[in-house]
């Protein structure tokens, strides 16, 4: 970190807070004891490398440290913990040897999956860490600033929290984890993504003590399992893995070939080494196992026959298979029954937001239960070996501190300034009761329109608004824009003036900025509706429902509703006085975290 960040970076507040409401809360923070002495400790790096290839993933490094750990090969008595890169002991490894070389380490893949592979490490004595900077850092009145120094403690410090964990469960990063739920439990987004509900811990400065906030997580993953069962969660009209027995429709086999390529697999079955060999998915078949050829010792038989004749025949032949791609020129390539494939727990980072939202939604007191459930049975801090080994243990209960809850800032929501003081962080929302929508593109099927206009009133009314479906969604000539409006307007509900025309425009036509002139014009000085308008390349891209936000609050303005903002005294953001928008709450100056 330069100096320069360093500088810019501001001291920790000297004075409890004074303002606002004070209210007594329960935080999800325990306190490190006082006893903690903040040592020196030794770090080492860990050269990981597989017998075939030049490194080692992070993953398999870490599966080597803990490896050698279990089996005592940094010595007896000492408890060193893994972040990912580092090393990091209180007492000296490999009786005090600065170097130390371990070859033929054996690490069996999860689940069988494959063979074990073998790896040799080096050990390499780094340097001594020292972490008494962090005391000076939580003391009351401290002048010690943020830096390098601090940011390298914590680091170390969370390692020592959080490594006994990460030898147990799933990991994300260096502090997340997520432990396996049980099979009825399992939590899936459309699609086929299945969500993993986690915990996380990290170590916080507080004041006059260092303090371990306890929180949950969430991450998406493909899921694992046998393919067959998975089917249905990937093809939305499954509902069931009995409805497979018909088979797959071209349409559903480029759905699941577009969720499953390239990603890795095993069989149900171990093979003749009794080991499952982790293979990666090219491609589905068009074909089913039962119509599916290929040459077995001479003679064309299908998938489903060869299982036939081995005496475990299938149970879904008439769905394809997972075809694997040939390494060899002149071999063909590998088919193999999706029902005989089991998915290999791969990380993902997909956009399912909003169902993602939903399903992570909960309640304070829930959220609180889970966190101790957590902390009780699953970080279990007082029989962590790890912390024991520098001297840190932890209180038994959650802090109780003093939080203030300051007054919301003066907002305005029309033209004269008027001020308003809001109420629970709320403006008043419009009504949308009589709307149309026309697409002057003609490229663009309906079948793409429907589900962006869904987007757009998902959005309005994540905003608050209260809104009807368009009554119709109509084709537009663009040569002739003024008829379609019309044709628009009353098409919209007869019984309620005319509020909005939503329009669509071809993003690539000749007189675009001319068109989009056109369409204001008449819809505001003819029709006396308003008009809100969209590029047709933008329904296809990935920011669909970010480009809706952004409307909806135009589209509530338009139609009388109050998108607050600051008033113009409050928008001096150089004054001396601080704004926080709504409610904040500020902790005390007792437990205050960083």
């Amino acid at each position: 970190m330069s100096n320069d960040i360093k500088n810019k970076i501001a001291l920790r507040p000297k004075e409890p807070a004074i303002r606002g409401k004070p209210v007594e809360v329960i935080v999800n923070y325990v306190a490190i004891t006082k006893g903690f002495k903040y040592p020196t400790v030794h770090s080492y790096t860990l050269d990981v490398k597989p017998q075939q290839g030049k490194k080692a993933k992070r993953e398999e490094a870490e599966a080597v440290f803990y490896q050698l750990l279990n089996n005592k090969e940094f010595g007896q008595n000492v408890s060193p913990v893994f972040d990912g890169s580092m090393i990091y002991s209180f007492n000296k490894l490999c009786n005090g040897k600065d170097y130390k070389t371990f070859s033929r380490i054996n690490i069996p893949l999860p689940d069988g999956a494959g063979r074990a592979k073998s790896f040799s490490a080096v050990l390499k004595y780094n340097n001594r860490c020292e972490t008494y900077q962090m005391a000076e850092y939580v003391k009351i009145n401290s002048n010690q600033r943020w830096g390098d120094d601090i940011q390298n403690s914590l680091r170390i410090l969370n390692a020592f929290i959080n490594s006994d964990v990460r030898a147990q469960y799933l990991t994300h990063g260096r502090k997340q984890i997520f432990p396996k739920p049980d099979p009825g439990k399992r939590l899936f987004l459309p699609g086929g993504i299945e969500l993993m509900p986690g915990f996380f811990q990290s170590i916080r400065p507080g004041w006059e003590k260092l303090l371990i906030n306890i929180d949950i997580c969430a991450t998406t993953f493909y899921p694992s399992g046998p393919l067959i069962d998975l089917i249905p969660k990937i093809l939305r009209n499954v509902k069931s893995k009995d409805q497979l027995r018909r088979g797959l429709s071209t349409n559903e086999i480029e759905s699941l070939e577009n969720f499953l390529k390239d990603l890795s697999f095993t069989t149900t079955y171990r093979s003749a080494h009794n080991s499952k060999p982790k293979k990666k998915v090219s491609y589905i078949t068009k074909k089913s196992a039962q119509n599916l050829m290929f040459n077995y010792e001479g003679k064309n038989i299908s998938v489903s026959q060869y299982f036939r004749d081995s005496e475990t025949p299938l149970e879904f032949p008439l769905l394809p298979c997972v075809a694997v791609k040939a390494t060899k020129r002149g071999q063909s390539d590998a088919y193999y029954p999706l029902e005989i494939c089991q998915k290999y727990k791969v990380k993902l980072e997909v956009d399912q937001r909003k169902d993602m939202i939903k399903k992570t939604a909960i309640g304070p007191s829930d959220r609180f239960e889970r966190i101790t459930g957590a902390r009780l049975n699953i970080y279990k801090h007082s029989e962590n070996e790890a912390m024991e080994s520098i001297g840190m243990a932890v209180g038994k209960d959650y802090l109780t501190t003093t939080s203030r809850v300051l007054e919301p800032p003066p907002l305005t929501c029309t033209p004269d300034n008027k001020e308003i003081i809001p109420e629970s962080g709320s403006w008043s929302p419009a009504t949308l009761h009589s709307w149309s929508v026309v697409c002057f593109d003609v490229h663009l099927k309906k079948e793409h329109v429907e589900p962006a206009i869904k987007c757009l009133v998902e959005s309005l009314v994540e905003k608050g608004l209260r809104v009807n479906r368009p009554l119709k969604i109509m084709q537009g000539n663009p040569q002739n824009c003024k008829a379609a409006l019309t044709s628009a307007a009353v098409s919209a509900d007869p019984k309620k003036n005319p509020q909005l025309i939503v329009c669509i425009l071809a993003s690539k036509i000749n007189g675009f900025s001319g068109l989009y002139a056109e369409i204001k014009k008449v819809c505001i000085t003819e029709l006396g509706v308003h008009s809100q308008c969209f590029q047709s390349k933008e329904i296809g891209e990935s920011q669909w429902r970010t480009i809706c936000y952004n409307a909806s609050l135009k589209i509530n303005g338009k139609l009388g509703g109050t998108n607050s903002r600051l008033i113009p005294k409050q928008l001096d953001f150089k004054g001396a006085k601080p704004v926080l928008p709504t409610k904040f709450v500020q902790t005390d100056s007792q437990n205050r975290t960083n």
